[in-house]
């Protein structure tokens, strides 16, 4: 889950997969994020995680699942973000 900045009512966001859906519900409640108080949790129909990366950074949406891919590419543009958890360490 990568983040542009952390807030109070979170807007996450997973694509239209249901395997990434549920490892946001999974991984949410881990980060002490309970989804139907705390945040919007909806699905952007968008399965590419580089596509949701960018409305990340469009401000469009303030967390979503990320490759680690992805992340290397938005590092050797330049671009800031925050890594909230790595599926790998918290599921």
């Amino acid at each position: 889950m990568r983040a542009g900045a952390r807030r109070q009512n979170h807007r996450a966001r997973a694509g239209s997969a249901q395997g990434s859906d549920f490892a946001l519900q999974r991984l949410m409640p881990k980060l002490g994020l309970v989804p139907a108080k705390m945040c919007n949790c909806s699905r952007t129909g968008i399965s590419e995680s580089d596509r949701r990366m960018l409305m990340l950074l469009q401000g469009k949406i303030d967390a979503t699942l990320g490759t680690e891919d992805n992340l290397l590419q938005l590092a050797n543009r330049g671009m800031k973000f925050s890594v909230l958890a790595d599926l790998y360490d918290s599921v």
